[in-house]
């Protein structure tokens, strides 16, 4: 495999299972444990939503802190005579 040619869009598809697999499995566990249809859906669904939206905290948290990375390079790329321009 070329790992070069592995895009975000693999990044995420692999996540996607990932977070599905781990839901499925807490739901299984709950299956056999003796809950019912519903608590077991619920408990499916909650797991899911979780997942996702610690994905997307991360996902914020990482992009913001690259912006600041990236932000910092371009001030420092800067002749110092034009510093105060971005201050």
């Amino acid at each position: 495999m070329d790992f070069n040619k592995i895009s975000e869009q693999h990044i995420l598809h692999t996540l996607a299972v990932t977070a599905l697999s781990i839901a499925i499995a807490i739901r299984f566990i709950c299956v056999k444990s003796g809950c019912d249809t519903g608590t077991v859906n619920l408990v499916f669904i909650v797991v899911f939503g979780i997942e996702a939206i610690l994905y997307l905290t991360l996902m914020k948290t990482i992009i913001f802190q690259v912006e600041k990375l990236l932000a910092r390079r371009k001030i420092k790329s800067i002749p110092d005579y034009l510093r105060f321009l971005k201050e």
